[in-house]
This record gives C-alpha cells, sequence and structure tokens, in this order.
C-alpha cells in the first residue's frame, strides 16, 4: 500500500508541475497534426494509383511505412520523455531536503524508490499508448491498415521507455540530474550508434561489424527493442518489390533476436535492485 500511496503522490506532483498537463496536449496536438497530414496523403494516394489489386498492395505498403515513420518519431519522444521526466526525481529532493519528510516516516527507502518509479512507469506507459496507440487507432480509421503484432509492439516501445526510466533512476541515486541526464543519453547515443552498425553489418556479411554492434545493447538494450518493434510491425514489401535491402526502411538488416525482450525484462529488474542498494547505502 505504501508504494501505490507513493506514486498517487507521484502523479500529484506532477499534475501540481503540469507535467502531466503538457505531455498530454502536445500528445494531442501531435496526433491531430498526423491524423491531417495523412489522410491528406492517403486520399492523394488513392487518387493517384488506381484501384487493382497491385496498386492497393502498394497503397497498402506505403501506409505501413508511413505509420511506423511516425512511430520512429514517437521512439524519440519516448526516450526524451522517459529521461527528462525522471533525472530529477531523486537528485532534486536528495538536494533540497525534501526527502528527508519521507525516510523520516516509517517508510523503507527501498519503498520509496520503488513507489517513485511505479508512479513514472505507469505516465510513461500511458503517454506511449496515447501516442503510438493513437498513430494505429487513426491510421486504421482513415485507411483500415492494423500493423502485424500491434499488441507486442507496443509492450516493446514500453519496455524501452522501462528500461531508460529504470537506468536515470539507479544514476539519480549517486549523481546529479544534469550529470545523470548526459549519462544516460550518452549510453542512449552508443546503442543507437552500434544498432545502426550492426544492421548495415548484417547486410553487408560482415560478422566482426555485427558483434561489434551489438556490444552495446548490452550495456543499454533500448535500441534493440525499438528495432525488434519496428521489425515485427513493419509491412511486408509487395511482391517483385524490393523497396530497401531488407524490405522495410524502418526494419532491415538481421532482427534482434526474441529473448530481447527477455533480456530487457531482466534488465529493468537488475537496474532496479541496483538502485534499491545504492540508495539505501546513500548518506543523506
Amino acid at each position: 500500500m505504501k508504494l501505490w500511496g507513493i506514486a498517487r503522490f507521484t502523479f500529484r506532483e506532477a499534475r501540481r508541475r503540469r507535467l502531466l498537463w503538457v505531455g498530454l496536449g502536445l500528445g494531442i496536438l501531435f496526433l491531430g497534426l498526423f491524423a491531417l497530414g495523412f489522410s491528406l496523403i492517403y486520399r492523394e494516394m488513392q487518387a493517384d494509383i488506381g484501384r487493382s489489386p497491385t496498386a492497393q498492395a502498394m497503397v497498402e505498403f506505403a501506409v505501413g511505412q508511413f505509420e511506423m515513420a511516425a512511430l520512429f518519431v514517437i521512439n524519440f519522444l519516448i526516450v526524451l520523455t522517459a529521461i527528462l521526466t525522471t533525472i530529477t526525481a531523486l537528485p532534486s529532493e536528495i538536494n533540497s531536503h525534501t526527502i528527508y519528510a519521507v525516510v523520516t516516516k516509517p517508510v523503507r527507502r527501498w519503498e520509496v524508490l520503488l513507489g517513485k518509479w511505479l508512479g513514472h512507469a505507469m505516465m510513461l506507459t500511458a503517454y506511449v499508448l496515447l501516442l503510438a496507440g493513437g498513430v494505429m487507432l487513426i491510421v486504421y480509421v482513415i485507411a483500415g491498415y492494423v500493423p502485424r503484432h500491434p499488441i507486442r509492439g507496443l509492450a516493446l516501445l514500453v519496455l524501452e521507455g522501462l528500461v531508460l526510466t529504470s537506468l536515470t533512476f539507479l544514476g539519480g541515486t549517486r549523481l546529479s540530474s544534469l550529470v545523470n541526464g548526459v549519462v544516460v543519453f550518452m549510453l542512449y547515443g552508443l546503442a543507437f550508434i552500434g544498432g545502426w552498425v550492426e544492421q548495415f553489418g548484417s547486410l553487408l556479411g560482415n560478422q566482426t561489424a555485427v558483434q561489434l554492434g551489438h556490444l552495446p545493447a548490452i550495456v543499454m538494450p533500448s535500441e534493440a527493442l525499438w528495432r525488434l518493434a519496428s521489425h515485427m510491425m513493419s509491412p511486408p514489401p509487395p511482391l517483385g518489390v524490393g523497396f530497401t535491402p531488407g524490405g522495410s526502411l524502418f526494419a532491415f538488416g538481421r532482427p534482434p533476436a526474441a529473448s530481447t525482450a527477455r533480456y530487457g525484462l531482466i534488465y529493468v529488474v537488475v537496474v532496479l535492485f541496483l538502485a534499491i542498494l545504492s540508495f539505501r547505502r546513500r548518506d543523506l
């Protein structure tokens, strides 16, 4: 019950800082602009390409690519939201000594950390469902298109955000907000570059590049989770059409192993455990 109490307090704090309202407003604005732009583009494609089965297959593939482009942008928004909304969760309260009002009560430190993490995880999950789920709903209403494995894809996007949130909480137990944010962003950048090296290495058959690009995913599996989600949701190209070397703009090269999702879950648990140990041993 204490965890839920701290999680509710985290929600109230975010509402007081207008974080929830800003995120909700910008999310709705993003969806509105996407709906308007996609409806115009889809109407133009239908008028220009025609109604033959081959033409409709091309339209469906283009719709899937357009949806994945929107999800690619949303992926970066998830990264920014997961990091920027949590880098001050612990350091600001420790530096301002407001955390004393909590830890001096019969509340254990691990309950404080997990309660705050739970509150931020719930807000992040709602944000992912609003943006990514909203894009999928808009595309379905306008074009009748549903991506492959949408539930799994959404779950992987949420897991990616939880990986970043957990790592930011771990850094927040020892680092200042600024240093914590810089470290996590640099680790994400390393994983991002490593993912592209691995993809192009697999296309060129260079196993050294594949292994080198895979190493950052062990330290930060965020990019691997996104690539797994994109491979699951990207549309296959129409028969006889080699649109890209891998068939899709956002799913080319060798897909990450299915065990990447399990590794992401284990990663979150281990990082949270380390954060609890670090926070428990810190002098306040």
